[in-house]
C-alpha cells in the first residue's frame, strides 16, 4: 500500500509508513487534493494524484537509502570522537549533527508516545524540521566520499537524483498556487 495508495486512512496510526509517505509526499493531503464542490467535501483528483503519490514513494527509496547512508556516516564519525578520541574539526561537526539527528528523533518519537491521537494524526515530518535540516550535510559528506573514489559513480548518483527531483517535484508544490494570482 506504500506504493498504491499512501493517502489519508491507508495507515492508520502506523509510524513508519504514514511518517514516510509525509516526507516524500502529502499523505494527509494538505497541498497535493483538490477538494470539489460536492457536498460531501470529497477531493477532485484524489482517483488521479493517489498512484502518482505512490511512484513518489517509490522513486524515494533512492535517496532515502541516501539518508540512512549519511547517518551511518554520522554515527561513524560519532563513534570515532567519543571511542576513539579523534578530534579534528570534521570529525566534531559530523558527530554533533549526527546528535542532532538523534535526539531530534528521540524527542519525536518521546512526543508521538506521549501524545496518542485517534488515526495517528501526530504523525507529520514537519514536526521533524530540525532534523531534516541536517541530514543534507551528512548526506553531502557521503556523497563526496564517494566522488573521490569513484567518480563516475558519483555523477550517476547524481543524475538519478537530479530525475528523481523532477519527478517529485509536483508533490513539492502545492495545487493551489492559483490562490496568489487569484486571492478569495
Amino acid at each position: 500500500m506504500l506504493f498504491k495508495s499512501p493517502t489519508r486512512n491507508t495507515f492508520n496510526d502506523q509510524i513508519i509508513p504514514i511518517f514516510y509517505s509525509e516526507t516524500w509526499g502529502d499523505y494527509w493531503g494538505f497541498f497535493v487534493f483538490i477538494r470539489s464542490k460536492s457536498a460531501y467535501g470529497a477531493y477532485g483528483n484524489i482517483d488521479s494524484i493517489t498512484p502518482y503519490l505512490g511512484r513518489v514513494n517509490l522513486v524515494s527509496l533512492f535517496p532515502s537509502l541516501l539518508l540512512l547512508g549519511g547517518v551511518g556516516l554520522g554515527i561513524k564519525k560519532l563513534w570515532d570522537l567519543l571511542k576513539n578520541g579523534k578530534r579534528d574539526p570534521e570529525t566534531l561537526f559530523y558527530g554533533f549533527l549526527f546528535l542532532i539527528f538523534f535526539f531530534s528523533c528521540a524527542g519525536y518519537f518521546w512526543f508521538l508516545v506521549t501524545h496518542v491521537v485517534d488515526k495517528g494524526a501526530t504523525i507529520k515530518a514537519s514536526y521533524m524540521l530540525q532534523a531534516f535540516m541536517v541530514l543534507p550535510f551528512l548526506v553531502s559528506e557521503t556523497l563526496e566520499t564517494i566522488r573521490f573514489a569513484r567518480l563516475r559513480f558519483y555523477w550517476a548518483l547524481t543524475g538519478i537524483l537530479g530525475l528523481i527531483f523532477l519527478h517529485n517535484l509536483p508533490a513539492m508544490v502545492s495545487k493551489y498556487w492559483w490562490i496568489i494570482f487569484y486571492p478569495p
